[in-house]
């Protein structure tokens, strides 16, 4: 439904945000939580991957979601594992042959995927998928790549804890863009132009550190699920305060009232099906923007 609706906004374009596949295996949906469940055992390999793109692709309202418009791609985690960080795996005992994984996952997503980049090297050495690229005269687009530089999550990978942050999460040394984007001049300048951003597109939500706060309506949400105020989401650029995503959170949220889009819609991935995703009608002015699976 979410693919179909997509099709039917008609947009100039959809910049994906990750999470286009998810790796889970065969499960019982409605059983612990599961909302899906795929038939087959968690892709592991390159071919195991492709497979389960086919699967996706086989969905005819995501065909025709891809021929509604063009798609600017980055890839956030359940492309390779949940949760992965790096060459780190969410299980540390699946460490040995970790780094294989991931590089046929690369694989897999560059031959699935409409990007114009060179295929991912052989040798599993990294792979730069982060790039700058305009829409004509109306838009600059900078998209980044939150999950092969970054640091693990802190705190035992815990994202959603009820404690107080742990000291781990305030290590300087912490990232999660790596040197090569956070000091790019590009993220500098998306600071100084805040009042001209469009918007602050994320896979994650960066806004307040602690979930009570105000912003995108999480205080009302969770009063109704009893969460304390204090809790904190160490999987976004907030977990990371150290970090540039961390430092620069909310720079686009100010800078929002001049925003210059004529409509935008900014999903979950509970209303946006498979992924999130960020569909935008584009007026005749310029807008710089960013588009990031943090």
């Amino acid at each position: 439904m979410a693919h179909r609706d997509l099709a039917a906004q008609a947009p100039d374009l959809v910049a994906w945000l990750g999470d286009y596949i998810y790796e889970s295996g065969a499960a019982t949906v409605g059983d612990d939580g599961v909302v899906r469940s795929h038939g087959t055992p968690e892709p592991k390999d390159l071919a195991a991957y492709r497979d389960r793109y086919a699967l996706y692709k086989s969905d005819p309202d995501l065909q025709a979601a891809h021929a509604a418009a063009p798609w600017f791609v980055i890839w956030d985690d359940h492309e390779v594992e949940n949760n992965y960080a790096g060459i780190t795996p969410q299980d540390p005992a699946d460490l040995d042959g970790f780094a294989e994984r991931r590089r046929q996952a690369y694989q897999a997503w560059w031959e699935h995927q409409p990007v114009d980049l060179p295929p991912p090297p052989d040798d599993g050495s990294d792979y730069r998928i982060y790039r700058e690229r305009p829409w004509g005269g109306l838009l600059d687009i900078t998209l980044l790549d939150g999950r092969q530089y970054r640091t693990d999550q802190a705190c035992g990978d815990a994202t959603l804890d009820l404690d107080p942050a742990c000291p781990e999460t305030f290590d300087t040394d912490r990232t999660m863009l790596g040197d090569a984007q956070e000091l790019s001049e590009r993220i500098e300048g998306f600071a100084r132009a805040a009042r001209q951003v469009a918007g602050d597109h994320h896979a994650v939500d960066d806004g307040p550190l602690f979930h009570g706060g105000r912003q995108r309506g999480r205080d009302e949400a969770d009063a109704e699920r009893d969460v304390p105020a204090d809790r904190v989401d160490l999987g976004t650029p907030r977990g990371q305060p150290h970090s540039m995503p961390g430092r620069r959170s909310g720079v686009a949220q100010r800078g929002a009232g001049t925003a210059r889009l004529d409509r935008a819609h900014i999903s979950s991935n509970r209303d946006c099906g498979l992924a999130f995703c960020f569909v935008a009608r584009l007026n005749a002015k310029p807008v710089p923007t960013f588009a990031n699976a943090l």
